[in-house]
């Protein structure tokens, strides 16, 4: 996914920050859910963002396989 710099915070599933350097595209894992190793990463908008352009951002974002 592509953001603008300064746009987006990247938190693990208790909000802690994972890069407080995110500089146009975000690679996240998506998880699986209940109790695997596999944990997702969560992309917050930062206050004052436009979140139709966030929306937007998310929607073209790519899912590959790992």
């Amino acid at each position: 996914m592509e953001f603008e710099p300064g746009s987006v915070r990247v938190v693990d599933l208790y909000g802690q920050p994972i890069n407080d350097k995110i500089h146009g595209a975000v690679e996240m894992g998506v998880g699986c859910g209940g109790h695997t190793p596999y944990n997702p990463v969560l992309v917050m908008a930062e206050p004052g963002v436009d979140l139709a352009a966030f929306r937007g951002a998310l929607t073209r974002g790519v899912v590959a396989d790992r």
